[in-house]
């Protein structure tokens, strides 16, 4: 097994869990924000796909053949842009 097998493995179940917890987020609750300094599930969702976006590109390297943000900022879309 090549030396960072592991990763791709750690990635895949990290992901999964992701999407289960957004898949939790009721739609009309998206935009609540629980604490003054906390993001709402929203400014979650964004920031998550952005992070990832700019890392696998950056400092990994790897060529992303999707824009890091789906087309309709909306739960559904979500779900389906990170799966």
């Amino acid at each position: 097994m090549p030396r960072y097998d592991f990763l791709v493995e750690s990635y895949r179940t990290e992901r999964l869990k992701t999407l289960s917890v957004w898949s939790q987020v009721p739609d009309g609750r998206m935009t609540f924000r629980p604490e003054p300094r906390a993001r709402t599930p929203l400014e979650h969702m964004v920031h998550q796909c952005v992070s990832e976006d700019t890392w696998m590109r950056s400092m990994l390297g790897i060529s992303v053949s999707r824009p890091a943000l789906p087309p309709e900022e909306t739960r559904a879309a979500f779900l389906e842009h990170y799966a």
